[in-house]
């Protein structure tokens, strides 16, 4: 199993994409359920399907799946959305890649449930862009988006076994941001295949 982390917006999805080209896998998003069981009310509540819908229109609504999720992660300390997700992982026929690794709170949490229980790797994704200072370029890095965030992000990448830092990159076509992050993923591809 990989899970891949790492803040909203960072590429993980990106990542998974991309990845899926290099070997053979199967993605697998924890948000995926979270969607499908609060699909209807979001559209009578706030016109918005999150099943297909903009980063913008999201972003009106991740609050509300926050919480959502948040409820059910509670309730069960942690293992709402691991449980359904082992079935999927477990009657998959190649490497599960979960895109959406996010909090490490409770004992058995999506950290443990990826390294611990399917005995996976973390990667941690992290998006960046570049200053130029008086002799250098400087590396600035994205905000978290909301507590949760950023209380687990800095968790989630002290215990990966994989960091990527990649450019964020704007007004580019798909096929030149995918040639100008490409090489990121195979360099992990190759890691992975060799690992010991």
């Amino acid at each position: 199993m990989i899970g891949i982390s790492g803040i909203a917006t960072s590429g993980k999805d990106l990542f998974c994409r991309l990845l899926l080209k290099e070997m053979k896998g199967y993605r697998i998003a924890l948000a995926d359920q979270l969607k499908e069981e609060i699909r209807p009310y979001i559209i009578k509540k706030y016109g918005v399907d999150v099943i297909n819908c903009s980063t913008e229109s999201k972003n009106k609504v991740r609050d509300f799946l926050v919480f959502y999720g948040g409820l059910k992660r509670f309730q069960t300390k942690g293992q709402y959305w691991t449980d359904i997700a082992q079935k999927k992982a477990d009657s998959c026929k190649s490497t599960p890649i979960i895109t959406d690794i996010r909090y490490d709170d409770y004992e058995n949490d999506e950290v443990d449930w990826v390294k611990n229980k399917n005995k996976g790797v973390l990667v941690h994704i992290r998006k960046y862009w570049e200053t130029e200072n008086l002799f250098e370029m400087k590396r600035n890095y994205f905000d978290p988006p909301n507590e949760d965030e950023k209380r687990n992000d800095p968790k989630l990448m002290s215990k990966a076994d994989y960091l990527i830092e990649w450019p964020h990159i704007e007004s580019k076509k798909t096929k030149e941001i995918e040639d100008t992050l490409k090489p990121f993923v195979k360099e992990f591809a190759e890691w992975y295949k060799h690992r010991s």
